[in-house]
């Protein structure tokens, strides 16, 4: 701020005395224009470095003092918070416009750098971080109440843990190079203290091939795998039915070949055994259609028995009727 006030000043004194240069400085007036650097100043205040990028700097003494330094190269922008030694802390691109925090070569419109981890993530309003897990191949995470924790870039940390209620989510890739995502929750009350994701409740997977586990990050090559009971209002499911049973070259067991198979194997024809239940679950469809095939093979001895005892009363009917 000083520097400006000292070139509007000398400016000024140009002005009064009709001067183009204050000798022996890289000082120019033209017009009601200033050059630094240049004789030739193209708007009000045009500093030129050949040498030097830092075109300007604006300090601060005091109990708050500070500096930062602004300049450029290659027609970039570029600002150095405390300085050139600190290194390039914003650029703005002078070739396609891209915007750089953190990095002098910006991949997209806007690129925070390839410096992540704790207190390096693009955070939005009070809650919403996207950042990096360094300890995970880089892998990316956006996450809700739950920052990187400082201390132990392993874990993470709740934003405000004010009330029992306080909890946090975490959405990350299985790994840099793997764009599984699984999801995290964790409650953490009034307790602030960082946790793993070993420590979080593991919600849902969503992997590339488009299965979803909930619950559990193996699908077991289902497109929907729960660990967990699941309510609903109603479920269709598209299968194969049992109408085969009606048909006139269907093979109907015979009830005691099937009295023998029950007292054998303990468990009806084509269902699986409690075992396999236990070991396999069972396909809805499956075991719905099984079920009904099972159904309309009873409903084929019920009428084949009400035939039998229709006949039976037929002939019980003769016999008393012969009598009298």
């Amino acid at each position: 701020m000083k520097r400006i006030l000292v070139i509007l000043f000398i400016c000024d004194a140009i002005t009064t005395f009709g001067q183009t240069q204050i000798e022996s400085s890289p000082i120019y007036y033209k017009g009601s224009y200033v050059g630094v650097g240049t004789p030739n100043p193209l708007v009000p205040l045009h500093s030129v470095g050949y040498f030097n990028m830092i075109q300007l700097r604006m300090e601060r003494t005091g109990s708050f003092e500070g500096f930062c330094d602004l300049g450029g190269s290659n027609g970039d922008f570029r600002v150095w918070s405390g300085g050139y030694a600190k290194n390039h802390k914003f650029i703005v691109s002078g070739i396609d416009g891209n915007v750089g925090i953190g990095t002098l070569t910006p991949r997209s419109r806007l690129d925070i750098g390839k410096s992540v981890g704790a207190n390096n993530g693009l955070r939005v309003g009070d809650y919403i971080e996207l950042n990096e897990r360094e300890t995970v191949n880089n892998a990316g995470i956006i996450s809700f109440n739950a920052v990187i924790d400082d201390g132990d870039v392993s874990k993470f940390k709740p934003v405000w843990s004010g009330s029992s209620t306080a909890s946090g989510m975490v959405l990350t890739m299985e790994s840099g190079g793997c764009s599984n995502l699984d999801f995290y929750g964790n409650t953490w009350g009034i307790d602030a203290t960082a946790c793993s994701l070993s420590e979080f409740t593991h919600v849902m997977r969503l992997n590339v091939n488009g299965s979803v586990g909930i619950g559990t990050q193996n699908t077991n090559g289902y497109k929907l795998a729960v660990n967990g009971k699941i309510r609903a209002k109603e479920i269709k499911v598209e299968a194969n039915w049992a109408d085969f049973v009606f048909e006139e070259d269907y093979k109907l067991r015979s009830l005691n070949d099937l009295d023998v198979f029950i007292k054998e194997s303990k468990h009806l024809p084509e269902i699986p055994t409690q075992d396999e239940v236990k070991k396999d679950g069972v396909s809805l469809g499956e075991m719905n259609a099984k079920l009904l095939q099972k159904i309309e093979e009873l409903t084929l001895y019920v009428i084949e028995q009400q035939k039998q005892i229709q006949e039976l009363q037929y002939k019980v009917n003769q016999i008393e009727n012969s009598k009298n």
